[in-house]
């Protein structure tokens, strides 16, 4: 696995309390592909607290992607929402919480750049 998804999940556990996440409440799975292998996170949101775990129960929401996919989107090369839209990651359940996890992530989707964040950098208008 990635060391950027390793530390992106620690410096969310780390973190504790997320900004602008306080009116968001729900846990979520993420299930990392790679290989034969399958990684799995379970986050868990409750008004801007946010607690990371490897062991978990039923969640509100799995969002399920290869490594690569998953990295580009912690380094925000690629937005979680897009990629969603384009059949490169799976969400079952609470979608909304993947449109509000989107602001965890940064680079593009703070860009302004809207070819990047829709994954067409090499296209021109």
């Amino acid at each position: 696995m990635a060391e950027s998804i390793r530390e992106f999940f620690e410096r969310l556990a780390a973190a504790g309390r997320v900004p602008g996440l306080e009116g968001v409440s729900g846990t979520l799975l993420i299930e990392i592909l790679e290989g034969e292998q399958t990684e799995r996170w379970y986050l868990t949101f409750k008004k801007g607290a946010a607690a990371v775990s490897r062991q978990g129960a039923a969640a509100d929401g799995r969002l399920t992607a290869d490594a690569a996919t998953f990295a580009a989107i912690v380094a925000g090369r690629t937005n979680a929402m897009a990629a969603l839209l384009r059949g490169v990651i799976k969400v079952d359940g609470k979608v909304a919480l993947l449109a509000s996890l989107q602001r965890l992530f940064g680079g593009a989707a703070d860009s302004g750049d809207k070819r990047e964040i829709a994954g067409y950098a090499g296209r021109r208008p």
